[in-house]
């Protein structure tokens, strides 16, 4: 029994027996894996009334423990400027953010995720680590360290030197 990168490999060799598929089995199934957990887990976040964006963003404020920049949290969210200040600009209004001046810098401004956002956070980050869970069921424990340092390997090659915030 074969998965759908299988068959998708299957029907390219069939029509087009010199292309090397071969990535696939890696790369293929790791995009496949991350668009259906992306699907999945954005039910689970609109079920608590959040979006993808506003968790993103509310959760790395909030595990940070320190106000941060709409700069840096662009560069870690790999999200435009003009895409974070639209995410900031809907989480101000919904009382989830603040902004204030930053104290070095007139141009810049400190984001800090009021006690409203902590709360509304907590089901959702719980719900979200069940069902991270129950994924990991399908990969037996004895292959897990593997597939996470492989994993991670593959991020730091891919996230190259952007900062951490």
């Amino acid at each position: 029994m074969g998965d759908y990168i299988d068959a998708m490999r299957q029907d390219w060799a069939t029509i087009r027996p010199e292309l090397s598929t071969e990535p696939a089995e890696i790369i293929g199934r790791i995009v496949r894996l991350a668009r259906i957990i992306q699907v999945r887990t954005d039910e689970i976040l609109s079920s608590h009334g959040i979006s993808r964006d506003e968790f993103d963003l509310l959760s790395l404020l909030i595990r940070s423990g320190r106000a941060l920049t709409p700069s840096e949290l662009a560069s870690a969210l790999w999200v435009s400027a003009s895409g974070t200040t639209k995410r900031l600009n809907k989480l101000e209004a919904a009382g989830l953010i603040t902004r204030a001046a930053h104290p070095d810098d007139a141009r810049a401004s400190l984001v800090t995720p009021t006690a409203t956002a902590v709360t509304a956070i907590g089901p959702a980050l719980q719900a979200l680590g069940s069902f991270d869970e129950s994924l990991l069921t399908a990969v037996p424990a004895a292959s897990r360290r593997s597939l996470e340092d492989s994993l991670r390997t593959m991020l730091i090659e891919l996230d190259g030197e952007r900062p951490r915030a």
